[in-house]
């Protein structure tokens, strides 16, 4: 739960909030990106009337907004749009960590070293070309509907299901041509 002490009006903060762009302007020596009102006056609740500074994670900052907005109902709106926009910068935080990961690395380049092969294998590929493929623990025959740089379409069928026709792109390396074309 976050601790708050809210001033009573928000006019003051209103007159504050329009001072600071003026106030960052001048340390700056150059007139910066004009911020709305209601954004700085939320930021300013948010980092001096509650304990928000001393843990600045996600959950602390949605709890601060989440009070401020029930304190002051017309920042309401801003207030979802900054929890909006942090939860947003997070998921692309963790996207790029997961992607940059060194635990993925090992990943790539098995993935790399996959489609240099399937480029190589392309040259005995054919579309109409009849090949075999292993998907999980199965075996299929197929026949070659289309081909990429890296990867060729395989039609197949199933011996069960509903869809027992499909398509399924793989790497042309994964496949192996059962006669030539």
């Amino acid at each position: 739960m976050v601790s708050t002490w809210f001033p009573s009006d928000t006019d003051q903060l209103f007159s504050l909030a329009r001072a600071h762009p003026r106030a960052l302007d001048t340390l700056r020596g150059c007139p910066g990106d004009r911020l709305p009102l209601e954004r700085l006056v939320v930021d300013h609740l948010r980092n001096e009337y509650t304990d928000y500074s001393r843990d600045r994670s996600a959950p602390r900052h949605r709890e601060a907004c989440e009070a401020v907005a029930a304190r002051f109902p017309h920042l309401a709106r801003e207030c979802r749009l900054q929890i909006r926009r942090r939860h947003r910068a997070e998921q692309e935080a963790e996207l790029l960590r997961r992607r940059w990961d060194p635990s993925q690395r090992p990943h790539r380049e098995h993935h790399r070293a996959l489609a240099q092969a399937s480029r190589r294998a392309l040259c005995q590929l054919s579309v109409g070309q009849a090949v075999t493929f292993r998907l999980f623990r199965h075996h299929y025959a197929g026949t070659i509907t289309g081909v990429g740089r890296s990867r060729v379409s395989v039609a197949y069928r199933t011996r069960t299901g509903r869809d027992r026709d499909r398509v399924r792109q793989m790497h042309a390396a994964l496949v192996a041509p059962l006669s030539d074309p």
